[in-house]
């Protein structure tokens, strides 16, 4: 049996292999079918780290550029995001690879998201300050939370 180490590039690779390949008793076009089946399981992947990613970064954003606004609930928001990252990509090199590429794109989307729900505009970095290795990292996030909540003017972390 196939021992599938990262599920991602093994989608990848089997639907382009189902594509090239003509296997006897099976149709071409069921093999097409199985092939755009495994290539729309491995964009599904992409969405969710994209999506995943841009929530992080947009609450990033916002926990260091509207201090006066951090609150339990954005540290929640980053601390489920990197969680849930380091879940998605557990085992998957190359889909951890895909997300070093997918940052510069994250961070444009969370970019436009911060200033459509800003009260004043902010002058925003033109390239992202977080690598996806920060992103994953809980130790880097709870350090980057922590300085939040020191720059932070809500009462709520001036205890």
């Amino acid at each position: 049996m196939y021992e599938v180490d990262d599920e991602y590039k093994f989608l990848l690779d089997m639907g382009d292999y189902l594509y090239k390949t003509e296997l006897p008793g099976i149709s071409k076009d069921d093999r097409e079918y199985l092939a755009e089946f495994l290539l729309s399981e491995a964009r599904r992947n992409e969405r969710e780290l994209e999506s995943r990613l841009t929530n992080l970064l947009y609450h990033m954003l916002k926990a260091r550029y509207i201090p006066e606004l951090f609150s339990r609930s954005w540290v929640n928001t980053i601390s489920e995001n990197n969680i849930q990252l380091k879940i998605f990509l557990k085992g998957e090199p190359s889909l951890k690879q895909k997300a070093v590429g997918l940052i510069p794109e994250c961070f444009e989307h969370a970019k436009i998201r911060f200033n459509n729900t800003a009260r004043t505009p902010k002058e925003l970095p033109e390239n992202c300050p977080w690598t996806a290795e920060q992103c994953t990292d809980s130790n880097y996030i709870g350090s980057f939370i922590e300085k939040c909540k020191k720059a932070s003017t809500n009462p709520y972390y001036k205890g």
